[in-house]
C-alpha cells in the first residue's frame, strides 16, 4: 500500500531525527531525557497503530479483525503526546517560561504520584524521597515570574491538585498550528472511543465486515501521519543536531513539510484518509 509507506516513511524520519542526538549529556535536570522520552512515548503510540491497522489476529480463540477502537485511542493519545511536546519545550519563548512549564509538567507527576498507595519497602521509600523533590519544584514554581503571571486560581490548582496545562488540548493543537478541524472537530471524535461514546460503540458494533472496519480508521491513520510530521519538527526545533539531520535531506523535508501543511488545512479542503490522502 502506498499510504502505508508514507507511513513508514515518517517514522524513519522520526527514528533518524531521534538518533542524531545519541550522545548528548543532559543538563543538570532530566529535561532533555524527559523531551525524549515523550518522543519514545509518541513513537510507539504511532509504530502500533500502524502494526493493528494490519490485522489483529489470535489463532487461539479463532479472531481476526481491526482493531478500530485501540486504533482511534492511540491516534488520540499520539495526539496529546505531540501537543505536550509542544506545550512544553517548544511553546516557551523565555528562559522564565521554559522552566515553568518544564517544573510544572514534572510536579503535577510526581504529586500524582503520592496519591498511589505504595505496597512495597521500596516504594514507600520512593515516595517520601519524592516529597522533597515536590517541595523544590514548588518553591522553583512559586518564585517564577511566569507563575506570577497567572490567575489566583491558576495557581492554587497547579500548586494543590497539579493542573500544569493552562490551555485546552484544542488551544494547544491550534498553537501547533493545526487547522480547528483536525485540533477540534476531529479530535473530539477520536476522545469518544477513549471515552466509550455511543457513536464508537455503534460504529465498532457495525463494522462487520475488514474493509468496513479500516474504513472507520483510515481518517485517524492520515492524522497520525499529520501528527509524526508535527512532531518531527518540534523535535528539531529543540534539538539542533536533528534539524541539520532533516534540513540536509531535501526528500525527508518536503515529506514532512507535506504532511504539515496538511495539518495545517481544513479538512472541506483536503482529505485524510489513509488512502486518499492531499491537497
Amino acid at each position: 500500500m502506498e499510504q502505508e509507506r508514507e507511513y513508514l516513511k515518517l517514522l524513519e524520519i522520526l527514528i533518524a531525527v531521534a538518533e542524531a542526538n545519541k550522545g548528548i549529556i543532559a543538563k543538570a535536570d532530566d529535561r532533555l531525557l524527559d523531551a525524549e522520552g515523550l518522543l519514545q512515548k509518541f513513537f510507539c503510540h504511532a509504530a502500533s497503530a500502524v502494526y493493528l491497522y494490519r490485522n489483529t489476529s489470535l489463532p487461539d480463540i479463532k479472531a481476526n479483525f481491526v482493531d478500530v477502537a485501540s486504533i482511534n485511542v492511540l491516534g488520540r493519545t499520539a495526539l496529546e503526546t505531540m501537543y505536550v511536546f509542544h506545550y512544553v519545550f517548544n511553546v516557551p519563548s523565555s528562559e522564565e517560561d521554559k522552566d515553568f512549564r518544564y517544573f510544572s509538567w514534572v510536579y503535577s507527576g510526581l504529586l500524582e504520584r503520592q496519591n498511589f498507595t505504595a505496597r512495597s519497602p521500596q516504594g514507600k521509600k520512593k515516595l517520601e524521597h519524592e516529597k522533597k523533590i515536590i517541595q523544590s519544584l514548588r518553591e522553583k514554581i512559586e518564585s517564577s515570574p511566569s507563575f506570577k503571571k497567572i490567575s489566583c486560581t491558576q495557581q492554587t490548582n497547579l500548586l494543590k491538585k497539579g493542573t500544569w496545562r493552562l490551555e485546552s488540548w484544542t488551544e494547544i493543537g491550534l498553537s501547533v498550528g493545526l487547522d480547528n478541524s483536525h485540533a477540534k472537530e476531529f479530535y473530539s471524535y477520536l476522545c469518544g472511543y477513549a471515552h466509550a461514546g455511543n457513536l464508537s460503540v455503534l460504529q465498532v458494533r457495525q463494522a462487520i465486515t475488514a474493509k468496513y472496519q479500516k474504513n472507520l480508521c483510515a481518517a485517524t491513520m492520515g492524522i497520525l501521519m499529520i501528527a509524526i510530521a508535527y512532531m518531527i519538527k518540534g523535535y528539531c526545533k529543540l534539538f539542533e543536531k536533528s534539524f541539520v539531520v532533516l534540513n540536509q535531506n531535501s526528500e525527508m523535508s518536503q515529506t514532512v513539510n507535506f504532511w504539515v501543511e496538511i495539518g495545517a488545512t481544513s479538512l472541506k479542503h483536503v482529505k485524510i484518509d489513509w488512502g486518499k490522502a492531499g491537497v
